[in-house]
């Protein structure tokens, strides 16, 4: 617990560790009992009454009595985790199945004959009308091509729940610029129009290896957002390698819900000075591409059949999962990744990087790096209850938070479970701007510090 209050009951702890950092305790004594197999650590907090704390406990506890300079928790966005609704404001539907666009949504893994100039002619049809939703009967469609979609249209499929791709659904399967990082992404977005109940696969992605060591066939983007108000919800991907790009244009109030699967190089990157914007719900791990053959992750043919350990590999070599550039007042809720270089990269794009940014239960799983801040930072970020993996200890470049020399941020950690094996847990340049970490619980780290006063509260080491 950090900066809360407590007015009533006690306090009753019977196994496992209690952490509290900057509370107020104004319940009667005893405030709280410890019974033999709990712990306590408790750090500048208050006491109305007389502090009494029954401590049965066969463990050490920890109590500072000394104040500690605490920054209170940021009151987070609660309207921005509630689930909108986003649709346009036509809701006439077009089947791309039906004259006259007759698009072949094929039963089999790579689809069938080319969809992408149907799909493309219901898109322009709707905007023609003054918007509409086109709609993708489950099966699997062939695109040779790329796509745009215009301006208060959706396009909509049949998976239109949260998970990640599973093999049934909507499955667009794109051929489209194989080899070509920088080319055309495979959808683009225009402003107030959005995507809903699709999913991606890459057919050509097939598992090689070369030397014992994978390296996946580069496409551009999955998704590109082109204005402001789009929205992406319940879409996933797999065998992509990059998944969604809201940096080359400004996309004020983008909204991402759920958004999950599997990319090999870049998730999602926000930047163009964006405002507003609220991501939820991102969920990625390598098993949707390493486990693909398997029927619950839809038996595609693309994927390993055999020893899959080179994909895992190959994400903690490539993958830098969340890119965070310039933007103002991003918003991230419940974003998990399993299996990355970095997780979340924080860069300055000329403007300073993020500014007022706020996130809410991050998930890192199995990472090396967790969380890194570039230079030239300037601006004000808060993560609230995090977990952080950092793993692969036989790399020299393991660590749980990495900040370059030369910036000024200011970063406020609330709440942290950090374990793995980093061989740095915190590693500070010099002038790197000010991290402050509260009511943390770390297990078998290093610190290193260059320049920087290093300050902690309500720490339980192993």
């Amino acid at each position: 617990m950090y900066n809360n209050t407590i007015n009533h009951g006690l306090v009753k702890v019977d196994g496992g560790t209690f952490v509290s950092v900057g509370s107020e305790f104004n319940n009667k004594t005893p405030q709280i009992a410890v019974g033999s197999l709990g712990r306590i650590s408790l750090s500048g907090n208050t006491f109305k009454n007389a502090k009494t704390i029954i401590n049965n406990s066969i463990y050490r506890s920890d109590d500072f009595n000394a104040s500690v300079d605490v920054t209170p928790v940021s009151e987070f966005p609660d309207d921005k985790v509630a689930f909108q609704s986003h649709m346009p404001s036509n809701f006439t539907l077009y089947d791309v199945t039906r004259a006259p666009y007759n698009a072949e949504n094929s039963k089999n893994h790579g689809g069938g004959s080319d969809c992408t100039k149907a799909i493309q002619k219901a898109l322009n049809d709707a905007s023609s009308n003054g918007g509409g939703i086109i709609f993708l009967p489950s099966g699997h469609y062939r695109m040779d091509g790329t796509i745009v979609i215009p301006s208060n249209v959706e396009l909509r499929g049949a998976t239109d729940l949260s998970t990640v791709p599973h093999g049934s659904g909507a499955i667009l399967e794109s051929y489209a610029n194989k080899g070509k990082n920088d080319g055309t992404p495979f959808i683009r977005i225009s402003a107030n129009s959005g995507i809903r109940g699709v999913i991606v696969n890459y057919p050509e992605q097939k598992y090689s290896l070369t030397n014992w060591e994978y390296y996946p066939t580069d496409y551009p983007y999955t998704i590109q957002g082109m204005g402001e108000n789009i929205y992406v919800i319940n879409v996933g991907m797999r065998a992509a390698t990059g998944g969604l790009d809201l940096s080359k244009y400004r996309c004020d109030n983008h909204y991402v819900d759920f958004l999950a699967g599997h990319v090999g190089k870049e998730c999602v990157k926000v930047g163009a000075n964006s405002k507003n914007g609220i991501i939820n719900n991102l969920m990625f791990n390598t098993i949707v591409y390493g486990c693909g053959t398997e029927s619950k992750f839809g038996g595609f043919p693309n994927s390993p059949s055999g020893d899959n350990g080179p994909v895992y590999t190959q994400q903690l070599r490539d993958l830098e999962f969340l890119i965070l550039g310039d933007c103002e007042n991003e918003t991230l809720y419940n974003c998990f990744p399993y299996g990355a270089y970095i997780e979340t990269k924080i860069i300055s794009q000329g403007n300073g990087g993020p500014q007022n940014l706020i996130s809410l239960g991050i998930g890192i799983d199995g990472s090396r790096k967790s969380i890194y801040f570039g230079r030239g930072l300037t601006g004000k970020m808060d993560f609230i209850n995090n977990q952080i993996v950092s793993l692969n200890n036989d790399q020299p470049i393991t660590r749980y938070i990495e900040a370059e020399s030369n910036s000024s941020f200011n970063a406020n950690m609330f709440n942290m479970d950090l374990w793995g094996y980093p061989e740095k847990a915190v590693l500070m340049g010099d002038n790197c701007g000010k991290l402050n970490i509260y009511n943390e619980t770390m297990y078998g780290m290093l610190f290193k510090c260059n320049g920087n006063r290093w300050k902690q509260s309500g720490s339980w080491f192993n």
